[in-house]
């Protein structure tokens, strides 16, 4: 019972946010502070998205969350969870994932598992293409002759 009266950071107790009144405790209270009223749910959304904000903010600056620069198709990478050079193929519709290419395998892999290695000069392949405008989500390696998916009819 306590805890659904106890006012939250938004300044409306639980019980409030459910009911639109304070609810009886077994503190003393006037019989008005228990009638009905109708809270301004423009003002608590405020309230809420400030305090979310606020966390937000904490959390990123005690953590060190920073946004990584975009890659572009052909740049040179380092996969830092294969500990092996290869290239970018091209930017997938999942956040922050990319298809790269080592060897002759392609891997689909998270912005902050590649770092850019400008240095890095691949030996020459063949001038085999892989099909990756057809990609659909499947597992995390392909080989060179596995055909890629595609729901499309």
């Amino acid at each position: 019972m306590a805890y659904r009266a106890m006012p939250l950071e938004n300044g409306f107790s639980p019980s409030e946010l459910l009911m639109g009144r304070r609810i009886n405790t077994t503190l003393p209270v006037s019989k008005t502070q228990l009638q009905l009223y109708s809270m301004n749910k423009k003002v608590l959304k405020a309230k809420e998205e400030r305090r979310i904000e606020g966390q937000k903010s904490n959390y990123d600056k005690h953590h060190g969350v920073r946004n990584l620069d975009e890659l572009d198709p052909g740049q040179n990478i380092w996969i830092t969870d294969r500990r092996v050079t290869g290239k970018v193929l091209q930017k997938t519709p999942y956040p922050r994932s990319y298809l790269v290419q080592s060897g002759k395998r392609v891997y689909r892999r998270n912005r902050k598992h590649l770092i850019p290695s400008p240095d890095f000069h691949p030996e020459p392949e063949s001038e085999d293409e892989f099909d990756v405008a057809g990609y659909q989500h499947s597992p995390h390696c392909w080989h060179q002759n596995h055909k890629f998916l595609s729901t499309s009819g």
